[in-house]
């Protein structure tokens, strides 16, 4: 699966927040280190395995789940949860916009610091 494949998930999905996905989707694959492909039933984000993917039933706000998310080094406000997993919710595209930078930080922190990645 690749690019191609999350074009048409986007160009089919109902999901209300697919806006915002296509925002946060942008932010991410700005890093050329990202490779995309549909995992769990939506896209997802690779480096080194699966960094992060979309829950894809959620309908009120664009959730960005970080499976391995507490292996990423840092204090980063937007991550949120306990255990392994950490996710990312944007409720609107002023959120993408607004914490764009650090959302950039964080794939610099997995792809850096989780597995080895050249900045």
């Amino acid at each position: 699966m690749s690019t191609a494949d999350v074009d048409s998930w986007l160009a089919a999905t109902r999901n209300p927040q697919r806006d915002v996905i296509a925002a946060v989707r942008a932010v991410v694959m700005s890093d050329e280190r990202i490779e995309e492909a549909i995992k769990y039933r939506a896209p997802a984000f690779l480096h080194g395995g699966i960094m992060a993917y979309f829950h894809w039933s959620a309908q009120e706000f664009a959730s960005l789940i970080f499976p391995f998310g507490s292996r990423i080094p840092g204090d980063f406000d937007l991550l949120h949860g306990t255990g392994l997993q950490r996710m990312i919710r944007f409720h609107h595209l002023d959120d993408v916009d607004a914490h764009r930078e650090q959302l950039l930080d964080i794939v610099d922190a997995w792809c850096v610091d989780v597995t080895g990645g050249h900045r």
